[in-house]
C-alpha cells in the first residue's frame, strides 16, 4: 500500500515536467519581444504611459503550465509626480504562433491589498521579491 501511495504521489509530481517540459516555478527567460509586449500591456493601463519605469520583471511556469510574469512598476500619476513602484502580473499567453501577455485586472489597484494579491499570484509560480 506504501509504495502504491509513493508511485501515485511521484506521478503528481512528475507529471507535469515529463508531459509539458517544466517544473513548476522553473524559471523563463523573456525574451527581448516578450518583454516589450508585456509592459506594452501594462503601458495600455497607465495614466502617462511614457513615464513608466520598469523594475524587477520575472517570469516562470505556474502548476498549469502557464508563464507567469511578475515586475514593479512605476510611472506618473494625475498630478505629475511619480507613485512609486508598484506590482504587476500576468500569464504570458501562446494561441496558435500568436503570443500575448494578459496582466490581472486586480495588479492596477493601489495600496497593500495589490502588493498582498501580488505577492499571491507570484509566490504560486516560485517567484518571491521578500
Amino acid at each position: 500500500m506504501k509504495c502504491a501511495w509513493l508511485v501515485g504521489a511521484l506521478a503528481i509530481v512528475v507529471l507535469p515536467t515529463v508531459v509539458y517540459g517544466f517544473e513548476v516555478g522553473q524559471r523563463y527567460e523573456l525574451t527581448a519581444d516578450e518583454l516589450a509586449l508585456v509592459e506594452g500591456a501594462i503601458k495600455d493601463r497607465l495614466l502617462d504611459p511614457d513615464s513608466a519605469k520598469f523594475k524587477s520583471p520575472l517570469a516562470a511556469y505556474s502548476k498549469d503550465g502557464f508563464v507567469v510574469v511578475c515586475g514593479l512598476v512605476n510611472a506618473k500619476n494625475g498630478y505629475g509626480g511619480y507613485a512609486g513602484f508598484a506590482p504587476y502580473y500576468g500569464y504570458l499567453l501562446r494561441n496558435s504562433g500568436n503570443i500575448s501577455f494578459q496582466p490581472d485586472n486586480s495588479a492596477f489597484s493601489s495600496g497593500a491589498a495589490s502588493i498582498y494579491d501580488a505577492n499571491e499570484f507570484c509566490s504560486k509560480a516560485g517567484i518571491s521579491y521578500n
